[in-house]
């Protein structure tokens, strides 16, 4: 299973994967207390992830800020260090803050848009002749700090989705179940 949306424009695709967080944040009330910038680094890799397992090669970012008009630049300072670590600095950030509501919980929205050739995606199927391999571990809330050395470098990621030999990459994200 993949996530993320591929609409056919000519001979591309325009392919959009996306990750949010809630109660994630330096608010009062957020369950989960990580500097901002870790926030948006972490939505930023799993939907640039996403992107990049559906073949696409990612072109801008969308960042939905609900932390506070006066956190935008935190927020983007964490997709900017993911940007360097796949060695994507020409990706655009866009986006929006909502300033005319304060809420008591930290939340956040980012949107990774990319476009890929128009072919198939290699059907994948488990059989005697697979071979897969599993790098990092699904990690969720604090542990995702607690446990830096558990997750896979973004500069790996694309690196081995980028091998002639892999047919598929799926990235796993907080859910548990997805594995």
């Amino acid at each position: 299973m993949r996530d993320g949306t591929m609409i056919p424009l000519d001979d591309e695709y325009l392919v959009i994967t996306s990750d949010n967080s809630g109660g994630i944040g330096e608010k009062e009330h957020d369950i989960v207390n990580v500097p901002y910038d870790v926030l948006s680094y972490f939505a930023f890799r799993v939907a640039a992830m996403e992107n990049i397992a559906l073949g696409a090669t990612p072109l801008s970012v969308v960042l939905h800020n609900f932390c506070g008009g006066a956190k935008w630049e935190e927020l983007v300072s964490g997709i900017e260090r993911g940007k360097r670590e796949l060695g994507m600095n020409e990706l655009t950030i866009t986006g929006s803050s909502e300033t005319n509501m304060a809420l008591l919980q930290s939340a956040l929205g980012v949107v990774v848009i990319g476009r890929k050739r128009r072919n198939e995606l290699p059907e994948v199927s488990l059989n005697n002749g697979i071979r897969f391999a599993v790098i990092g571990k699904t990690l969720v809330g604090d542990e995702v700090v607690n446990e830096p050395n558990a997750i896979a470098p973004l500069d790996l990621f694309r690196w081995v989705s980028e091998q002639e030999d892999v047919r598929a990459v799926l990235p796993v994200g907080s859910k548990r179940d997805t594995v």
